[in-house]
């Protein structure tokens, strides 16, 4: 089973993941993994230009690489991030395109999408807390678009069983709480 924890920088997405891996047993894979594709951490630290198309093809070839590093032997798997990210961050490109490519790959689909929907000050206020933000971080034109794709891709259903959205807006342990028994119905076959 799959599970794919999203949102925008600044959502809470890796805190819920790390406590759901934690709570479930489950393996945690987290995208982008730069000791794949360092260029992608160069990127985002400003230190080198990308053009738009190859750093979407990065984002995909990184979650290919490390989806494919998942056996059959572990019964749950927690992404954080997946595919929508790639899709949502994909700027210069026609979201439909990017869907369309994220489609004809052919990459597991999960049996349930989380996205932790937070306001777009708020991530900014949480993302300042924590480190420098990187390029993306700090863009509120793009956190504005990209989480308009998340709601896009919600209301689509996007390439998975289920999508769920949760109100990020939260302390970490009030969010989890509304996620908790959703991801236990899931894993149940209930949902």
């Amino acid at each position: 089973m799959i599970i794919a924890i999203e949102g925008i920088d600044g959502s809470g997405k890796t805190t819920q993941a790390f406590l759901a891996a934690k709570d479930f047993r489950a393996i945690q894979l987290k995208f982008p993994d730069y000791r794949t594709m360092p260029q992608i951490r160069e990127f985002l630290e400003g230190r080198i230009h990308l053009h738009p198309k190859s750093l979407f093809l990065m984002y995909l070839a990184d979650i290919c690489q490390g989806i494919s590093k998942i056996d059959n032997e572990h019964n749950l798997i927690i992404l954080d991030r997946y595919i929508y990210s790639t899709v949502a961050y994909a700027r210069s490109m026609d979201r439909d395109v990017a869907m369309d490519i994220i489609e004809k790959i052919a990459l597991p689909v999960p049996d349930a999408v989380f996205w932790i929907d937070v306001g777009i000050d708020n991530a900014m206020t949480r993302k300042a807390n924590h480190k420098e933000p990187d390029r993306n971080e700090k863009d509120v034109e793009l956190l504005r678009e990209v989480r308009s794709v998340y709601e896009i891709m919600f209301n689509k259903n996007f390439y998975a069983k289920q999508w769920f959205r949760i109100d990020g807006n939260r302390n970490i342990q009030q969010v989890y709480n509304e996620m908790k028994p959703m991801l236990e119905n899931v894993i149940k076959g209930t949902q």
